[in-house]
């Protein structure tokens, strides 16, 4: 089975883009990767250094187009929204369609509704 084949059997998994720069806005896509299986994971250069095989983008993302944008599928990331607006960007549809979680806005959101330490006040300090 190829590995579109075996990605659009999936109910969900887990994905990541690697890029040129922190801002989406200015980073082009070097890569993907996919994992839908413990110990098992996939990378799809699209671009490396000279000589290094990789993918063409345009096709790559024409291909995974239907997938990601496909909202029965649950997709899990760190960061979801940077990846998305970096595939906006190069051309694939670029909104997080659907059934999707990303683990840094839910350890944001863990971090704000525990609660947090507050410093001690001045007169807590005082020896006298």
């Amino acid at each position: 089975m190829t590995f579109l084949a075996e990605l659009k059997a999936q109910a969900r998994f887990c994905f990541d883009t690697e890029t040129t720069a922190i801002n989406p806005l200015e980073a082009d896509l070097v890569g993907l990767s996919f994992c839908w299986q413990a110990g098992e994971a996939y990378y799809l250069p699209v671009r490396a250094p000279a000589g290094s095989p990789t993918l063409d983008e345009k096709a790559l993302l024409d291909a995974l187009r239907p997938v990601l944008a496909d909202p029965a599928v649950e997709k899990i990331g760190q960061n979801v929204k940077y990846d998305m607006l970096v595939l906006q960007r190069a051309g694939s549809h670029g909104r997080r369609a659907g059934n999707g979680h990303d683990g840094s806005q839910l350890s944001a959101r863990k971090w704000r509704t525990q609660p947090q330490p507050r410093p001690a006040s001045p007169s807590a300090c005082s020896t006298t």
